[in-house]
Order: C-alpha cells, then sequence, then structure tokens
C-alpha cells in the first residue's frame, strides 16, 4: 500500500445493502478524512458471493 492509500474493509450481510454499527466509526472518519481532502483519488471495489441461496441467485446480478 502506497503513503497515501487507506483500506476500508465493510462487509455486508446477504441480501443486505445497510452499514453495521461495528463499521459506523470507520465510515464515518474516512468520510472526513475525504471531506478534508478534495482532492484524493478515490477507488471503490466490491464483491458477490454465491451465499443466498437460489433465491437470490434466480435474481440476476441487477437485483443483487
Amino acid at each position: 500500500m502506497e503513503e497515501n492509500e487507506a483500506t476500508l474493509n465493510i462487509k455486508f450481510r446477504t441480501g443486505d445493502a445497510n452499514i453495521q454499527i461495528p463499521y459506523l466509526a470507520e465510515r464515518s472518519k474516512f468520510g472526513g478524512d475525504l471531506k478534508n481532502h478534495a482532492d484524493l483519488r478515490v477507488v471503490i471495489e466490491g464483491h458477490a458471493d454465491y451465499v443466498g441461496g437460489t433465491r437470490f441467485f434466480k435474481m440476476g446480478w441487477h437485483f443483487r
């Protein structure tokens, strides 16, 4: 990791887009850093997994 890089690792429950309580403080600190350094370049990455059974899988990627 470069000197000016940061990693924010937030995990979500299957089928849920809400940020859980244990991650809120880290998310708030990161948001404050972004406000204080408007020149930062941000890359957001994510992934999906196979958890959730066939009900989620049959919905298609755009509903996940």
